[in-house]
């Protein structure tokens, strides 16, 4: 029986091709992923302070919230303290 991690990291492998593969596992050895859907953003804060800079440059609620596939009542939670 394949565990969890072996599967996700045979995924990792299939996605990112063998030779990048093996430079990540030489570069990170024994480390734990946490691999969040944030749009390319290594964190939520990241992600939200892009939002607030869309929003600051006049860019419409309905398509910051489409443009990071968030609904609109999460986008003026996010930006409603930090205009």
């Amino acid at each position: 029986m394949v565990n969890k991690n072996t599967e996700n990291l045979k995924e990792l492998r299939d996605i990112i091709g063998f030779e990048q593969f093996k430079v990540v596992t030489k570069l990170m050895p024994g480390k734990l992923l946490h691999i969040s859907d944030w749009g390319g953003f290594i964190s939520k804060e990241e992600r939200d302070a892009a939002i607030r800079k869309d929003l600051y440059h006049n860019m419409g609620i309905p398509e910051i919230a489409n443009k990071y596939g968030l609904g609109i009542h999460a986008i003026y939670k996010i930006t409603e303290h930090k205009k």
